[in-house]
């Protein structure tokens, strides 16, 4: 029986879910935060701060909308980069 996603022939072991399963309160601080903030604005302006500092185009571009979640995360808490980026995985 072939796999509809295609690949491996072997039975999902987690099949994926189409409903989110962790309701989140609006009125939490992060929240909150997320609708505050232009986040678009605010990639638009890493953008060009990148810009300004690249050398070359070498590398695959960065998820610069993931990177300043992590900074704002990191920034009202109080954490390292290190920190931020565990409580992100």
């Amino acid at each position: 029986m072939a796999n509809p996603r295609g690949g491996s022939r072997q039975p999902e072991l987690f099949p994926l879910s189409t409903c989110p399963t962790i309701t989140v309160d609006p009125n939490h601080r992060l929240a909150v935060l997320e609708r505050t903030i232009d986040w678009t604005e605010l990639e638009d302006r890493a953008q060009q701060i990148r810009s300004m500092k690249l050398k070359n185009a070498a590398g695959s571009p960065p998820h610069l909308r993931v990177l300043n979640g992590a900074m704002v995360l990191g920034a009202g808490r109080c954490m390292s980069y290190r920190e931020a980026e565990d409580q992100i995985q």
